[in-house]
């Protein structure tokens, strides 16, 4: 049951940090950085800073709060999932933190939800494979 709240805490955390990238890259429209309408005045260092932030929050949380959620409800997968999570992970923050666009190259929110639903969809298929084999055998 430990592990279960524990996954439940990381549901409510994902969720949090999706709501927190939703923030920064809304810096404008909530006073985080300066904007006059009547003069066009933007902070554009400002907005870039929260938009660095809050792009990757935003875009990659999804697809790991649906994790969470399965990992939450069905627990017993832990230990098979975690095996794929010890390298996938390391790897993708790599990737994505050396991933610079160039001009063909698709924009870091691309990259973000690709990569980050890539990861989900692989951890949901080892989850649900687990769950299968689990009831295969009872």
């Amino acid at each position: 049951m430990k592990i279960r709240v524990m996954f439940f805490i990381l549901f409510l955390v994902s969720l949090g940090s999706l709501s927190i990238g939703w923030y920064f890259l809304n810096s404008y429209e909530f006073g985080l950085c300066f904007f006059d309408a009547a003069t066009r005045m933007y902070d554009v260092s400002c907005h870039q800073t929260f938009e660095r932030i809050g792009s990757p929050l935003y875009h990659a949380t999804p697809a790991l709060t649906l994790v969470f959620l399965a990992l939450a409800i069905y627990p017993a997968a832990f230990s098979v999932w975690k095996k794929f999570a010890v390298w996938a992970t390391p790897l993708l923050v790599f990737i994505l933190s050396a991933y610079t666009p160039g001009y063909w190259d698709p924009a870091h929110e691309t990259v973000f939800k690709f990569s980050s639903w890539l990861y989900a969809i692989l951890s949901l298929a080892i989850i649900g494979v687990t769950i299968f084999r689990a009831r295969k055998k009872s």
